[in-house]
């Protein structure tokens, strides 16, 4: 993919989060906030599953408009703080060290490492926009983050996708073009990191099944299912109700 190609997407997401900003902004403060938290084995549709998501909530209710925060938006969000966007890409990816999650557990807030202050940030950044409501966070531990939220004033749904370590191997051959050596690597790599991020900033673990309200298995449903299972989960809640 191109820089220009890169940018040209970015700036339109931007436009789109925009308008998202302004209707929510004139949004009834007395109702809920709704949201929903998309969790994925690495291999598994995430971004996908929300995307579709999207889609059909929109065709089903138009008069209110939802937004897609992968990791990536929500780097571009906060892009203009002094941290910004590659320290919280870096923090995703990577744990940072013992030496540093022992510090901040004994050094008064304005001393701590730049990883907190930047996970901090994040942080407040997802639970100010599932107060907004209408947001569709994919990764980035929202599914942890937002999981005490008081369910009188917010109304989350917490989705983990997953799927057998055949399955994902395929995927990922596929999705990235590897051999199945390559595939093997870059699964074990990216969901230790992905477990640990979690782990180090939360204390929690994202395998936690009493996270969710719904576990779907990948392997046996597409992506179009499992956004439809969604939907249909949140309408039997009565989630859109006043």
């Amino acid at each position: 993919m191109s820089n220009q190609t890169t940018f040209k997407e970015i700036e339109l997401e931007t436009e789109s989060y925009n308008r998202w900003v302004a209707e929510r902004a004139s949004a009834d403060e007395k109702k809920p906030s709704h949201f929903i938290t998309l969790s994925r084995e690495f291999g598994c549709d995430g971004f996908p599953v929300a995307l579709k998501l999207n889609e059909l909530l929109a065709e089903k209710y138009p008069e209110s408009s939802w937004f897609v925060f992968s990791r990536a938006t929500l780097e571009k969000v906060i892009a203009d703080d002094e941290l910004g966007a590659e320290l919280i890409h870096e923090i995703t990816e990577t744990r940072y060290s013992f030496v540093k999650w022992f510090f901040d557990g004994i050094v008064p807030e304005y001393i701590q490492s730049p990883h907190l202050q930047v996970f901090e940030r994040l942080r407040t950044l997802i639970l100010n926009l599932a107060a907004k409501g209408n947001a569709i966070f994919v990764g980035g531990g929202g599914q942890v983050i937002t999981n005490r939220l008081i369910s009188s004033r917010f109304r989350g749904i917490h989705v983990r996708i997953i799927g057998s370590h055949e399955f994902k191997i395929r995927n990922i051959m596929k999705k990235f073009n590897l051999n199945r050596g390559d595939a093997e690597n870059q699964l074990k790599e990216k969901q230790s990191a992905r477990d640990k991020f979690i782990q180090d900033f939360t204390w929690q673990t994202a395998n936690d099944d009493s996270l969710y309200h719904l576990i779907i298995n990948n392997q046996w449903n597409d992506t179009e299912i499992i956004a439809k299972t969604i939907l249909n989960y949140m309408e039997l809640l009565g989630f859109f109700e006043a």
